[in-house]
């Protein structure tokens, strides 16, 4: 699965359960894949492992709204909708059945 990293700022919203707004990823502390001449870093609707500017592990698992591509050309709006984030009610389960 692939990774992005979301900027400092983005951090709090992220463990109160907020998607990721497209600056986030475009900021100085952001990151995505890299996309070539035709093909995307990260296509929409791929599903991606969200890391935080500064910290070792992984903060949430979410799903694209837009290509990588989309959103360097217009850092505008949501950028990936939230599935799972460190803290929320399934991290919390002690056994899943």
């Amino acid at each position: 699965m692939k990774h992005v990293r979301v900027d400092r700022g983005a951090i709090p919203f992220l463990l109160g359960g907020a998607n990721v707004m497209s600056p986030g990823l475009t900021n100085v502390g952001g990151f995505m894949p890299e996309d070539s001449e035709d093909i995307p870093g990260v296509d929409k609707g791929d599903g991606v492992v969200i890391f935080a500017e500064g910290k070792e592990y992984a903060i949430a698992v979410g799903v694209m709204t837009k290509s990588s591509a989309e959103i360097r050309k217009e850092s505008k709006g949501i950028g990936i909708e939230i599935a799972h984030f460190l803290g929320d009610g399934l991290y919390q389960t002690d056994e899943v059945q």
